[in-house]
């Protein structure tokens, strides 16, 4: 991404990782979430502010979950709901996420500084 192709690979990286998101609203087979989407600076990976996106919970019947309702906490893999999460799980997946990326990012700055 230092290069200078930003869109498609944090697009790859967003919706690939396991993220938690707060379900708004839910239909047939899709939901409408919060989620901290991945953000870049031309720097360093962080996640930013909470935006609503349309997810899938169930494709053709089949789904992770059983059921789904507004007010729950569950987890995302591509636009994928992939289970039902605790308050306390989705703090801890965000912890978590945000641990890994000042991991990457470090490890970045300083191949950055080799060069």
């Amino acid at each position: 991404m230092r290069t200078g192709v930003v869109d498609q690979p944090l697009h790859v990286l967003d919706q690939c990782r396991t993220t938690p998101a707060l379900v708004e609203s839910t239909s047939e087979d899709s939901a409408r979430v919060l989620v901290r989407p991945l953000v870049w600076d031309g720097r360093s990976l962080a996640l930013g502010s909470w935006t609503s996106r349309t997810v899938r919970w169930r494709d053709d019947g089949y789904a992770f979950v059983a059921d789904l309702r507004q007010g729950e906490w569950v987890s995302l893999h591509w636009d994928f709901v992939c289970d039902l999460l605790t308050p306390d799980g989705a703090r801890r997946l965000d912890r978590v996420t945000r641990t890994v990326l000042a991991s990457v990012n470090a490890s970045s700055a300083t191949a950055a500084a080799l060069g």
